[in-house]
């Protein structure tokens, strides 16, 4: 028997009682408000938005949060608005892309391209990147001719743009690993030189809001902020799928978009909330 597939499928309201749901794959999906009796969540891996969930009475989400934050210090920044604070934050990260970076190098060949559970490959994520770090600065300040076009966008982008917007983007592109790293490190320096010197009146100045965002205006502070909750959650995400790769997981064709971690950041400019 084929196991039944639920695609853009309103599910609200419904009902699961003794229903097996063993390996089981969700993706972009809203369990808000949901309630959970006598389940068995053994070995079950969840990447989401957890706020107010809820195990045997104990909240969940600070537990995760403060773990998080002893991992990656940067996510403490996500609301930053003191250069200071997010030019510690912009650095910390840097600093952890380069160990990634080193580590891909001393990985078997190829390692950079390999995609597992049907995730971005290590260089795709880094397209994706350089299409948010476009999407939230460079875009603003340059027009459309800021993007580059092997940047790759979130998945269902189009859904929320104007039919015949063109951004310039190339998702077909198959650059290497190393050509995708020189256009990281150009979009990489241009954020670190604009924090280097910016000050609260310049994070103020307001700019063209990517077509989905709530307002046709945002702030640099806010294209930073986000910037820095998606350097965050990808690089969370790439270091999960390296060890996936060292542990032997069998790789999978890597998908020409996948569901990014988060376009929002703290400024609450998404579509959704998937998951990466």
């Amino acid at each position: 028997m084929t196991p039944p597939e639920f695609i853009h499928t309103d599910l609200t309201g419904a009902r699961f009682e003794r229903v097996p749901l063993r390996q089981t794959r969700f993706r972009a999906v809203d369990f808000s408000g949901s309630v959970m009796r006598a389940v068995s969540l053994e070995g079950v891996d969840i990447d989401g938005d957890i706020g107010g969930l809820k195990i045997n009475g104990v909240p969940i989400a600070p537990l995760v949060d403060a773990e998080l934050r002893r991992r990656q210090p940067a996510r403490a920044y996500w609301n930053a608005t003191d250069p200071v604070d997010l030019r510690a934050a912009w650095g910390s990260l840097q600093g952890t892309w380069e160990e990634l970076d080193r580590r891909v190098l001393g990985m078997p060949a190829g390692t950079a391209d390999v995609s597992v559970d049907d995730e971005w490959s290590y260089t795709q994520t880094l397209r994706h990147l350089v299409c948010a770090t476009d999407t939230w600065f460079t875009a603003p300040l340059r027009g459309p001719a800021g993007f580059h076009p092997w940047g790759l966008p979130f998945t269902d982008m189009a859904q929320f743009v104007p039919e015949g917007t063109d951004f310039g983007l190339d998702p077909a592109a198959t650059p290497s690993w190393a050509e995708v790293l020189e256009v990281r490190a150009e979009r990489v320096g241009l954020v670190g030189a604009f924090l280097a010197e910016a000050d609260a009146e310049q994070l103020a100045r307001e700019v063209p809001a990517p077509p989905w965002a709530d307002s046709g205006q945002i702030t640099l502070l806010q294209g930073i902020q986000v910037i820095i909750e998606e350097e965050c959650e990808h690089q969370r995400f790439a270091e999960r799928d390296l060890n996936r790769i060292e542990d032997g997981a069998s790789p999978t064709p890597s998908p020409p978009h996948a569901v990014t971690s988060q376009w929002t950041g703290s400024a609450g400019y998404a579509p959704e909330r998937p998951n990466g």
